[in-house]
């Protein structure tokens, strides 16, 4: 994987991370419930402004029940995805 790719990784996962909340209608105080953090990290994570740690990642994908690499990996609706 190179630069290009990891930082489009970070930029998709946060719109990425908003959809799977707003999927199951939680609210952002319910991903910090369930993840023990503060939702206005989640926040700043969904919006762009802050990149989540590997924990936070971790804690979340346990919170969405979903793989690390259905979270973090290619878009399953992209048409043809990075190129790695």
């Amino acid at each position: 994987m190179n630069e290009k790719a990891v930082q489009q990784v970070l930029h998709d996962l946060g719109p990425r991370l908003k959809r799977f909340r707003m999927q199951r209608d939680w609210t952002l105080k319910e991903v910090g419930r369930r993840t023990g953090s503060c939702y206005s990290v989640w926040s700043r994570i969904e919006s762009g402004i802050r990149t989540p740690s590997l924990e936070q990642i971790l804690y979340l994908s346990a919170a969405h029940k979903l793989r690390l690499d259905y979270l973090i990996g290619p878009d399953p609706l992209w048409s043809k995805g990075p190129s790695w």
